[in-house]
């Protein structure tokens, strides 16, 4: 059953900037939501949207089937975590956790028993009598949560809530809240410019950009079939190597031609060539694409190509190898590998034809 749904929801400020164009989602009870995209995509105002800290221009958002344009935001029950953690630093720990069941006048002893049980199942049962100044990045973020979690909301709204925090308190708290997801078993709504976070968290990511949607989809179908290069390059650890060119034609044989020189032959499906045929692309510009963990480097494969190497980064057990080729630069992910590269080592690449991707250079929507 879906718990909230967007019907051509528009926001437009005063100044003419459409900070969210005709939006369309359908969300899930229960459902794990990332909203990525970088800033300014229009992220945090939807979010503002359905909180009903902000008015709609146009369209119609539902909560469960019932038309909440017009109803008040404490009436929306929603709770909201923001980056800021927003705790009152006058408030001991249990006094901000509290909070909002005072403000709703509940009963002192249910309160206490509210407190009780989410201070235990986020660990922060010692901190209660501390005052958030005294707690950790990541302990006020516990606070924040229990705070949330104690209303019992419909929806959670979580704007950017671990970008303050550093790399390991990140990832601690990435699986921590999917965690409570799974516990609560409540929807959750969670914007984020991380794409590693939409990644991992999500069960169902939509990416934005401009105000617009621009893919929903599992995380697996949007890293491995993007709508278009926006998404393609956004969603990965690296972004997708981009190769500009033609597609070009031998007797019954296509392949992808750089301005300079022949990237890779490959031969296509039926299927796949009357794609291209059918789309007047033979002959045109064209982007090939491929993902830094697909290039092969140092080896005999036929299609190899001559670069050299600009840097190198080593993450773990993988290195990322830059090199130089065609007047650009790109990048290959190697895993476990034992090769004694160097930088301005000249090297030879390959591409499969089985791991490439190919966009429409005007409208950059993926034709393959």
């Amino acid at each position: 059953m879906a718990i909230l749904t967007f019907n051509n929801v528009s926001k437009v400020y005063d100044n003419g900037f459409h900070a969210v164009d005709n939006f369309n989602l359908s969300v899930q009870d229960g459902e794990f939501i990332v909203i990525v995209g970088s800033s300014g995509c229009g992220k945090t105002t939807l979010l503002r949207l359905i909180a009903g800290f902000e008015t709609i221009t146009d369209g119609e958002i539902y909560i469960r089937d019932k038309l909440a344009n017009n109803i008040q935001a404490k009436e929306r029950d929603i709770a909201m975590i923001f980056q800021s953690h927003a705790l009152f630093p006058h408030l001991s720990v249990y006094e901000n956790i509290s909070f909002p069941l005072k403000i709703k006048k509940a009963d002192k002893t249910k309160i206490k028993e509210k407190v009780t049980a989410v201070s235990k199942l986020l660990k922060i049962s010692s901190h209660l009598d501390k005052k958030p100044n005294s707690l950790s990045g990541g302990e006020r973020q516990h606070v924040a949560l229990c705070r949330a979690i104690v209303r019992e909301p419909k929806i959670f709204l979580m704007d950017e809530p671990l970008s303050s925090l550093d790399a390991t308190l990140r990832t601690q708290m990435r699986m921590e809240i999917k965690k409570l997801h799974l516990n609560l078993g409540t929807t959750f709504i969670y914007v984020t410019h991380d794409q590693t976070e939409a990644i991992t968290m999500g069960d169902r990511i939509v990416v934005m950009k401009d105000g617009k949607i621009q893919q929903v989809g599992t995380p697996e179908e949007i890293y491995e079939k993007p709508n278009n290069i926006f998404i393609a390059k956004f969603i990965g650890n690296h972004a997708m190597n981009i190769f500009n060119g033609s597609i070009l034609s031998e007797g019954e044989t296509l392949y992808f031609k750089t301005d300079d020189e022949i990237i890779s032959y490959f031969n296509l499906s039926a299927e796949v060539q009357n794609i291209l045929k059918s789309g007047n692309y033979i002959g045109k510009k064209v982007q090939l694409g491929v993902r830094s963990e697909k290039i092969s480097l140092g080896n005999n494969l036929n299609s190899t190509y001559t670069a050299y190497i600009t840097m190198i980064e080593k993450i773990g057990s993988d290195r990322y190898v830059y090199f130089s080729a065609f007047n650009a630069s790109y990048c290959a992910k190697l895993s476990n590998d034992t090769s004694n590269y160097k930088i301005g080592d000249t090297v030879t690449f390959a591409i499969s034809e089985d791991d490439i991707y190919l966009f429409d250079a005007e409208t950059e929507n993926t034709i393959i």
